[in-house]
Order: C-alpha cells, then sequence, then structure tokens
C-alpha cells in the first residue's frame, strides 16, 4: 500500500521514434489537447528532421527533443531514461502512432491512484485502453495451434500473448504493451529491458519485458483511459513485411525460450498455424500476408539451422540488425 498521491508533475511520456515527423505532429496534436498534460515530454530521436516539429510544441507542452546515440526503439527509450526529470514517478511508454482522449491521462493518474491504495503488490504499469483495436473472437483453429484468446491477458503455452484490448473493463493481466502503458519508474529504472541491443524491428519486446514481472508485481488494464492506434499496415513495403516475418518467428522463439514453462513444440505448432494462414490471404491478393509467411519461414529456417551452428536465441536475435535484412 502507497499514501503518496501522484500528480500530473510526477508523469513522464517517452516516445522513441525514427524519421516519421508526421506521426510525431500527430502525437503532440493529441497531447496538447489533454485536460491535463504529463509534467515532462520526451521525444527520443533516433532519426532526422524532428528538431522544427518538437520547436512548435514547447509553448504548449513540456517537450524536449532528445537526439539519440544509437537508433533501435529499445535503446532510444533507455536513453531517454537518463534524461527523467527527479520529481518523475510515472513513465508513460509511448508508441509515435498512438494519440490520446482529451481525458486519457486524467483517468490513468485517478485510477493508479486508487489502486495504490490498495494493500497489494506494487503496481508495475497499466496499459491504455486503444479503442480502435478489433476484438478477437474464438474458434476452433484458434484454439487448435493455441492462440484462443481466453483467458484475455494471459499468455499460451505457445507463447502467443491472448489480447486484452480493447477491454470493456478494468482487468489484471500477465503482459503489457510496449507502447502504451505507463509504467512506474522504480520498476523500469530498476529492470534493464532484455533485448538492450539495436533491433529494427521490437515485436515481442514487450511480452519480454513485462512477462516475467508477474510473479512480484501488479500491472494492469485502465479501461477508462482511451487512446488509439493508427498505424496503416497497407503503407508498408512488400520486403519490410517479409522483415516483419523474420523478425516474429525468431523473438517469440527467444519470449518461449527465455521462459522455460512456455513449450517450443507448441511455439512452432502455431507458427506453423500463423504461415497457414497467411498463406490462404497471400492466395486471396494481400501482399503483406505474403511478405509474412515467406519471412515466418525464413525465420523457422533460421531457428532450425541456429542448432546445427550452436547459436543461442539471443544470438539470432542479434543478426535481426544485420544491415542485409
Amino acid at each position: 500500500m502507497s499514501n503518496f498521491v501522484y500528480t500530473m508533475k510526477n508523469v513522464a511520456l517517452i516516445c522513441p521514434t525514427k524519421d516519421r515527423p508526421e506521426k510525431i505532429l500527430r502525437l503532440l496534436e493529441s497531447l496538447s489537447q489533454l485536460l491535463e498534460k504529463p509534467g515532462q515530454i520526451l521525444i527520443a530521436d533516433g532519426g532526422f528532421g524532428l528538431e522544427g516539429v518538437v520547436e512548435a510544441f514547447t509553448n504548449r507542452l513540456n517537450v524536449y527533443h532528445l537526439k539519440c546515440p544509437d537508433p533501435g526503439q529499445i535503446l532510444q527509450r533507455n536513453y531517454a531514461h537518463g534524461h527523467l526529470d527527479p520529481e518523475v514517478k510515472l513513465v508513460a511508454h509511448v508508441d509515435d502512432d498512438i494519440t490520446f482522449e482529451a481525458l486519457s491521462f486524467s483517468k490513468m493518474l485517478k485510477f493508479w491512484n486508487e489502486q495504490s491504495q490498495d494493500n497489494k503488490a506494487l503496481i508495475a504499469g497499466v496499459s491504455f485502453n486503444l479503442l480502435d483495436l478489433k476484438p478477437i473472437t474464438s474458434g476452433f483453429l484458434r484454439r487448435l495451434f493455441y492462440m484462443s484468446p481466453d483467458p484475455v491477458g494471459t499468455v499460451s503455452s505457445s507463447g502467443y500473448a491472448r489480447p486484452f484490448l480493447p477491454a470493456e473493463s478494468d482487468i489484471s493481466v500477465e503482459w503489457l504493451l510496449g507502447g502504451a502503458t505507463v509504467w512506474n519508474r522504480a520498476v523500469i529504472c530498476d529492470k534493464l529491458h532484455p533485448l538492450s541491443v539495436r533491433t529494427k524491428w521490437a515485436v515481442c519486446e514487450d511480452l519480454m519485458y513485462s512477462y516475467p514481472l508477474r510473479h512480484v508485481h501488479r500491472m494492469l488494464v485502465c479501461c477508462s483511459a482511451g487512446a488509439y492506434h493508427n498505424e496503416n499496415y497497407e503503407e508498408i513495403p512488400f520486403k519490410t513485411s517479409v522483415f516483419h516475418g523474420v523478425s516474429s518467428a525468431v523473438m517469440r522463439h527467444h519470449f518461449v525460450m527465455c521462459n522455460r514453462e512456455l513449450s517450443i513444440v507448441a511455439f512452432l505448432w502455431m507458427t506453423l498455424g500463423i504461415i497457414s494462414g497467411h498463406a490462404i490471404e497471400a492466395v486471396r491478393g494481400d501482399k503483406r500476408a505474403l511478405g509474412l509467411s515467406i519471412g515466418m519461414i525464413k525465420g523457422l529456417f533460421w531457428i532450425i539451422i541456429s542448432k546445427f551452428r550452436s547459436l543461442s536465441s539471443m544470438d539470432l536475435v542479434k543478426e535481426l540488425s544485420s544491415p542485409d535484412l
């Protein structure tokens, strides 16, 4: 139980980004419309062209542009942690394609203060409720391939993170979103992210970080703290879709290998099921699905060959940063 009452001056927001000024513009416009604004906003830039975008909002937000020495979502966030104001106690990790409802931070803070009064374990983090996500329904094939969405917010033996958004009520979960979550600074500054290496696409990073925390901390979802995920996957080139397929297979394999209660056999079976699903969509003309299926097949090949190369799952993760991919 905590007697500390958090205010907005105790809240910071960190957004890692690279070469996406239009998304940062949209994010900062959204933040400027909040009824209550974070005490500090750090744009962790791994690319170019954001100085003028951020500067335009300094009269409305306590926002700073950080030029990060190393690119990569996780490394950029880690760098921003070193620039947090002393009074910051709660840190929102936010992707650059997120926008917020006007009362989202006010409701998040109210929820956190209420939950902190309970005589329970320390809160590690609370996710915002992404209202525009499409709910996933259960079915025979999902159950067959260890991807049933129930119970929500848990992790199946295959390493599948069962979604919990959009949420209809406040819930406790086994994992949290990497790009729309408020974290307890005492937790994130005490536990270095296990993927603190260069990565082009940090898929599954939220699972790898948050899932082990479930043993000692609470992780929650605030239903009333509404936000939106504005990604448009139709914009992604085919080559990028292939890379995403490789990354999703390799990263989830690493996650399963790091958590021994999970099953590598279930992971392989699930991955074959996902590849089959993408292949069906590809036959129907979906080029992104074609790229994902090809990439996941390539990723499985990497995983199998790695056993003969005496490579660890982390070695495979590091190979994803190769400039040839």
